[in-house]
């Protein structure tokens, strides 16, 4: 379970002992659902926060997943500060995904800015564009790689632990989107993309492109 999770959770654990405390002193039988509804709730936020390990795959020029979920959008993809075209691929997170992000690639991040923005359903295509997010550019051996955070209709809070010059490698974990979300990758031209819309994926396990590998 990450960190993030712990106070939410100490909040559902503080409403159920006194839930139980009024219930054991007063007899109050009404407290009964609430008491369990408290604990599905607390069985929710730990499914939700879960963080299960991973197998990072091994080998030259590969790229994986930044997150868990389905691929909704493959396509062609312009960057706006350069010009250059991308490769672009969209994962949709429901609210029972694993909502971990992980690094697709080993490299040095160059540029971490938030945009504020609106909150519609993240496996709509217009939430690239409009919805609050957070833009990440890495430099890697297969050139620059952007990544974006977004969030969904009930996502409210963007994670992201990385900073200008920090160095990071392929499948290390840098943050998360709370309660349902999506997350893009821009790749380079150059990359092979391995996957298709409706595919399933595991961040930092799933391969989703590669990449020729110069010595």
């Amino acid at each position: 379970m990450v960190k993030e999770g712990v106070p939410y959770l100490m909040t559902i654990l503080a409403f159920f002992l006194l839930a139980s405390v009024a219930l054991l002193t007063f007899g109050w039988s009404p407290l009964l659902p609430v008491a369990a509804l408290l604990i599905l709730l607390g069985a929710g936020l730990m499914i939700f926060f879960r963080d299960p390990r991973r197998s990072v795959p091994k080998g030259e020029g590969l790229i994986v997943s930044p997150a868990d979920g389905r691929i909704v959008e493959v396509s062609e993809a312009v960057d706006a500060d350069h010009g250059t075209a991308l490769r672009k691929i969209g994962i949709f997170l429901s609210l029972w995904d694993v909502h971990v992000n992980r690094c697709p690639m080993t490299g040095r991040v160059e540029e971490v800015e938030h945009r504020a923005g609106r909150f519609t359903p993240a496996f709509r295509s217009k939430a690239s564009h409009s919805n609050e997010q957070m833009h990440i550019r890495l430099s890697t051996e297969a050139g620059t790689v952007r990544m974006t955070q977004i969030a969904g209709s009930l996502a409210r809070r963007i994670i992201c632990r990385l900073r200008p010059g920090d160095q990071v490698t392929r499948g290390e974990r840098f943050g998360m989107i709370l309660f349902g979300s999506r997350v893009e990758v821009y790749l380079p031209v150059g990359v092979t993309v391995r996957v298709s819309v409706g595919d399933r994926l595991k961040g930092g396990e799933s391969i989703i492109g590669a990449f020729q590998h110069h010595v």
